[in-house]
């Protein structure tokens, strides 16, 4: 008869720190979080008739828990300089601020801005895996081990089956407009050029880098330049189907530099009809509601402007019907609204700002 191996204390001890590792269940979920020593918070309810009989009931769903991270982490998170949260746009800030905000509720973070942080997070590169359950590939340049973000996933990814999500994330229906192909390459031409740009001006090669540093440079560049060249097509397709036809037109320009067309709040001051052109004008030079005397700027504005006729065409772009001077439409143009001498004088922007007497006469 076989002789039972005897289970000494010291193979007990280590039987008891035997890792835990969830399987989807709320029960080692629960063992996981004590585990790793974080504090979470079970849903729960009371049941029974008011009295004595009444008793809470702790619920199989999580509400929150302790975010995993060493106070040196915290640190470097915090940090817009830090190596794990670094600067780099508004999703990384948007994310910084969510755990801030964990940081002062005692570093417990609800499930929903678990899920949210995994939302926003996820949508930026080298975080995708946050959005799925899927390990992140493996990069000799990535530590996994010493990441706080990847450690908090793996902390979600045993929750998240038992969390309580009180609110339903909905899609926004998927609009036909914003599916056509001149849309869907629009979208690949801001990703590749973006990407691209931020390899060759933020990335640059340095001579410090060693030649896999270098090759995987390359092939990134090779590849965003693969993915824009066929949107440029696409999107040079779609343009030329976009014949609105010849414009005729009425521009407001500056009678000291005719060639300049001012604008307002709704871009270069060009309408299709001279009325509207010349109500605008009227518009700048009445007196406001709020001001307690007329400007004596507002009424030299008339006699600062000039209306010229214009034409539109997609091969040319702008051009005075009257004239064959080159619009100038990106210059700082202003109106000398002066009048025999400096004393007095203000200037009215291509916007129709007052600069001297500090009104707003945009229209």
């Amino acid at each position: 008869m076989a002789k039972k191996k005897k289970t000494t204390k010291k193979s007990k001890r280590a039987a008891s720190k035997k890792r835990i590792v969830p399987d989807g269940t709320f029960n080692t979920a629960v063992a996981f979080l004590k585990q790793e020593k974080l504090r979470f918070a079970q849903d729960y309810e009371y049941r029974g008739p008011v009295g004595p009989d009444r008793h809470r009931v702790d619920l199989p769903t999580i509400r929150s828990f302790q975010l995993p991270f060493t106070a040196e982490e915290w640190l470097d998170l915090m940090d817009k300089e830090g190596e794990f949260l670094s600067m780099c746009c508004s999703t990384i800030s948007a994310a910084r601020d969510l755990l801030l905000s964990q940081l002062r509720d005692g570093r417990i973070i609800d499930c929903n801005r678990a899920d949210e942080f995994c939302q926003l997070l996820g949508g930026h590169d080298g975080f995708e895996y946050l959005l799925g359950d899927q390990e992140p590939t493996a990069s000799p340049h990535w530590d996994q081990t010493r990441n706080p973000i990847y450690r908090f996933w793996k902390i979600w990814q045993a929750v998240k089956p038992h969390a309580n999500l009180n609110y339903v994330r909905v899609d926004p229906p998927a609009n036909p407009k914003y599916q056509s192909p001149a849309h869907v390459a629009v979208d690949t031409l801001y990703s590749g050029i973006s990407s691209l740009w931020w390899s060759t001006s933020c990335f640059g090669d340095s001579e410090h880098d060693d030649a896999a540093a270098k090759q995987q440079r390359i092939a990134h560049r090779k590849l965003s330049i693969a993915r824009l060249l066929p949107a440029l097509r696409d999107v040079l397709d779609h343009v030329h189907t976009l014949d609105y036809g010849d414009y005729y037109g009425f521009a407001i320009c500056s009678k000291k530099d005719p060639t300049y067309v001012l604008r307002n709040g709704l871009g270069l001051c060009i309408f299709a009809d001279k009325f509207v052109a010349e109500e605008t004008i009227d518009f700048w030079a009445s007196p406001q509601d709020h001001e307690q005397e007329p400007s004596p700027h507002r009424a030299r504005i008339r006699q600062s402007v000039v209306i010229r006729p214009v034409r539109v065409i997609t091969e040319r772009g702008l051009t005075f019907t009257d004239g064959d001077d080159t619009p100038n439409l990106d210059g700082d143009g202003k109106l000398d609204l002066a009048e025999g001498s400096d004393e007095g004088s203000g200037e009215v922007t291509a916007a129709g700002h007052d600069t001297a007497a500090g009104h707003d006469t945009a229209r």
